[in-house]
């Protein structure tokens, strides 16, 4: 619906979140034509679906394209099962309005069907992500009927997925218990070691995890790949793996948590 509304206003293309940078980069040569020759480029067709080579074990769930999670998840396919996971629970969590719902309730559905919506297109689901769309147009223009319509559709799309995710773990619960009796020594009872102050690039990638955690940009994966190795002497070994559980896990306010009761001056 946006997409055509923006059309119709006189836009020359429409990019979606979460937008694919090779389609971004032949829309803007096709609308520039003139900067596109000069640099002797040329908007190339988009390549056929079948054209990315998935692995035979990267896991199929019923209305994920495997070609769109594998590559928008960079083949990391522990983070498929744990988006699906959120999904689900997101998903159960979300109520009906009320009979006179308020501007609040209308803005806290509006908020998780954002976050829905995000998750959906990250993991290549792209008729859920279509749906959950329009149940947060219908939030936002407060249409309650609509909205009522649309979550009512939004569970049975779901069907099948949870037969086949991965058993739940027990590893946070272990590593907040670790951490819990942590008296502040490192594993081999003495104090944890004293380092230097974090340089300039660090402590600049460490903001940008900070805020990627902020936002939930599943950017944050990447910052935390780029530092856990620097970041991995500076903490206790229980407190690394609570932070790592919570990131690879995508809870991102309790990875910032973490790492804000870390000392790194």
């Amino acid at each position: 619906m946006l997409g055509t509304e923006a059309m119709d206003a006189g836009m020359n293309a429409v990019v979606g979140k979460p937008f694919d940078p090779p389609e971004l980069i032949r829309i803007l040569w096709r609308c520039l034509p003139a900067l596109a020759q000069r640099n002797r480029m040329v908007a190339a067709p988009a390549p056929a679906a079948n054209s990315a080579s998935v692995p035979g074990d990267w896991p199929a769930l019923p209305g994920v394209s495997a070609i769109q999670s594998f590559v928008r998840l960079k083949g990391h396919a522990p983070l498929l099962w744990q988006l699906a996971q959120r999904i689900l629970d997101g998903v159960h969590h979300l109520a009906m309005p009320s009979a006179t719902p308020t501007a609040e309730d209308f803005q806290a559905l509006k908020t998780r069907l954002h976050d829905l919506k995000g998750m959906s297109g990250s993991m290549g689901a792209e008729q859920l992500y279509q749906l959950i769309s329009q149940t947060e147009d219908a939030a936002k223009s407060q249409q309650t009927e609509k909205l009522r319509a649309l979550i009512a559709q939004i569970h049975p799309s779901l069907q099948g997925w949870e037969a086949l995710l991965p058993p739940a773990k027990d590893s946070a619960k272990a590593a907040d218990a670790g951490m819990a009796g942590n008296t502040g020594h490192n594993a081999t009872g003495g104090k944890a070691p004293v380092l230097p102050p974090l340089d300039a690039a660090t402590r600049a990638h460490l903001e940008s995890l900070r805020a990627a955690l902020q936002r939930h940009d599943l950017d944050a994966l990447d910052h935390w790949e780029a530092l856990a190795p620097g970041l991995a002497p500076r903490l206790r070994p229980d407190q690394f793996a609570v932070l790592k559980l919570r990131i690879e896990t995508l809870a991102f306010d309790a990875a910032l948590n973490v790492l804000n009761e870390v000392p790194f001056d």
